[in-house]
């Protein structure tokens, strides 16, 4: 469970980092559909990193935790493909994409974390 806090602190950082830069974006240039995923990236990030956080406190909210991870790994893969990929000839800022990934990595430690914990307590 240590592990998995670890994570989901670290993603809520990156998340919030991401949200800021993605408004930041958005502001600059409100037709560009990689920067509104970049805030949606940013927004699951940081509420997987809080409410996962929180529920890392009891071992019997490991399943809580796999189960939202796994929804938010796949909003936030379909919204980085936005962003890494743009649809429209666009800039692609190195740092948008590294931090997209960034956020992306860590929900996929929370996950395989919290798979293991749960696998674990089926076992017992």
């Amino acid at each position: 469970m240590k592990r998995i806090k670890i994570a989901c602190i670290a993603d809520l950082i990156v998340g919030v980092v991401t949200v800021v830069l993605g408004v930041i974006a958005i502001v600059s240039n409100p037709l560009s559909v990689s920067h509104y995923m970049l805030t949606l990236v940013g927004v699951t990030g940081a509420y997987l990193g809080l409410r996962g956080s929180i529920w890392a406190n009891v071992p019997s909210n490991a399943k809580r935790i796999r189960d939202t991870s796994s929804v938010m790994v796949l909003v936030e893969f379909v919204a980085s493909i936005f962003v890494v990929m743009p649809p429209v000839r666009a800039d692609r800022n190195t740092v948008y994409m590294i931090l997209v990934l960034l956020v992306l990595a860590l929900a996929l430690v929370s996950f395989a974390n919290a798979r293991q914990v749960v696998a674990a307590q089926k076992a017992k």
